[in-house]
């Protein structure tokens, strides 16, 4: 770093309100958005530009455990994410979700990752038996909607849009 000292970067690097280290705002016109929610003050959402995180701040995170995947088309995103989420708010269970249409395309496009691509919704479960009544409850709730890409990394719950990391 020319001009500046060891001790100029350390002290830089420390303070998080700089403007290298804020966190960045991202607006996009063809974000999804998010049902209302009576619990607002339980909820913490943030995004990165790509995937935005929907944390509920009563529970933490298992230090182990599996991932549920929901998968939609284009054209039902919007309506997959409401119908999800208004169920994971009563639930307290945390999720994040592709932040927009045009994330949307980009992780399902021809050079998207094959790792990531399908995945539209990924759900943090915070025990085996929520996640194995979430899998019987989601696929009840995405039935009505066309089937979305397969998840390569997954297996694929009762031919349905939901897919997991974990067999059953």
């Amino acid at each position: 770093m020319v001009g500046y000292s060891a001790d100029d970067y350390l002290r830089f690097s420390a303070d998080k309100e700089t403007i290298y280290y804020s966190e960045p705002v991202y607006a996009c016109e063809d974000a999804y958005v998010l049902p209302t929610n009576d619990n607002s003050e339980q909820w913490g959402v943030r995004s990165d530009g790509h995937w935005t995180y929907v944390n509920c701040l009563m529970y933490s995170f298992p230090p182990q455990g599996w991932k549920i995947h929901i998968t939609s088309t284009i054209y039902d995103a919007q309506n997959v994410l409401y119908d999800v989420a208004e169920y994971l708010f009563v639930k307290s269970i945390s999720f994040k979700y592709l932040s927009s249409r045009t994330c949307f395309i980009q992780a399902n496009g021809k050079y998207a990752d094959r790792l990531e691509s399908g995945k539209f919704i990924t759900i943090y479960p915070s025990s085996e038996h929520i996640f194995i009544q979430l899998l019987k409850d989601l696929k009840t709730i995405v039935c009505k909607y066309d089937d979305g890409p397969y998840i390569l990394t997954d297996k694929q719950w009762q031919n349905s849009n939901v897919f997991s990391d974990m067999v059953l």
